[in-house]
């Protein structure tokens, strides 16, 4: 029985699934699609309806919205195509139980990052002092204290309070969205992947406030910290068997600070540092007997 990959090509994150398969035997179907061209989907619904060809012989997916193919080509008409495939393999994993997929009993929680801030600190990490508010006076007073800020949606990097005020249209002194405000912390910052049962942690050390940003920092593997424990009861009460969940220092206290938690992280740059364990655990973890 094989494992449905599906996606972008240009996605790095399945490429390391793939090379997993190659090094592990595990028979693979690989559904991703080209800038320029895609593979074969047919999935036939309704009253004696069967999978047929490939796709019968599917035990396990591992798939991802395309992000990398749009922003290649800059073209609109890739983001409806990455939309698209995403929809119709989610949908033919969710409508199959008897196919494994990481994160397929995933509460709608786990999507939403201030639900997930609150129910991490209910599970016992310690979170950042942290307000979510569109209003100018909190902004201003946790920029005096050196605060960050950041999106309630995700989507962009971690700044500077001070950094971002001055570009903020104010209105009777409410700004048009809330946003996370909170303390900085600082390094070590680690991050912590939990697929299936097994578990994989770094340090990154970089000099930026967000290292995404430049992409200027240094990965090694460490090992994994007690706070693997709350991490994994927060993604049970969330339904989620993968995901990666960020920590940076409280500098007062030298203790972890929880700051956000990814359902579909990426793993590609982890998994080189970690000769490839993160993908090969993914596929252990979906077919666990080798696909046999």
């Amino acid at each position: 029985m094989a494992l449905l990959l599906a996606g972008g090509a240009l996605d790095p994150n399945l490429s390391c699934v793939a090379a997993a398969c190659s090094r592990t035997g595990a028979p693979l179907v690989d559904c991703r699609f080209e800038q320029e061209s895609s593979p074969a989907f047919s999935w036939q619904l309704g009253p004696g309806a069967a999978d047929a060809g490939e796709l019968a012989g599917v035990a396990a997916a591992f798939f991802r919205y395309d992000v990398f193919t749009p922003v290649s080509s800059g073209e609109q008409a890739s983001t409806l195509r990455a939309s698209a495939w995403f929809q119709c393999v989610n949908a033919w994993v969710l409508s199959r139980p008897g196919v494994r997929a990481l994160n397929r009993d995933m509460k709608q929680a786990a999507t939403n990052k201030i639900a997930v801030l609150a129910l991490a600190e209910k599970q016992g990490l310690r979170i950042p002092r942290t307000r979510v508010s569109n209003l100018q006076e909190h902004a201003m007073a946790m920029a005096a204290g050196g605060g960050v800020t950041k999106p309630v949606t995700g989507g962009d990097y971690c700044r500077l309070l001070q950094d971002v005020l001055p570009g903020v249209e104010f209105r009777h002194g409410r700004a048009p969205l809330p946003a996370f405000l909170q303390e900085r912390l600082s390094a070590p910052e680690i991050r912590l992947y939990v697929v299936g049962e097994h578990r994989f942690a770094f340090e990154m050390r970089s000099s930026s406030l967000d290292y995404r940003e430049h992409q200027d920092v240094d990965v090694l593997p460490v090992e994994v910290p007690a706070e693997v424990e709350p991490l994994r009861a927060l993604m049970a009460c969330l339904g989620m068997d993968f995901g990666a969940a960020d920590f940076k220092t409280d500098p007062a206290t030298g203790k972890r600070i929880f700051l956000e938690l990814n359902n579909s992280p990426m793993i590609a740059n982890f998994d080189q540092v970690a000769q490839g364990a993160i993908a090969d655990a993914i596929v252990r973890t979906l077919l666990p007997s080798g696909g046999v």
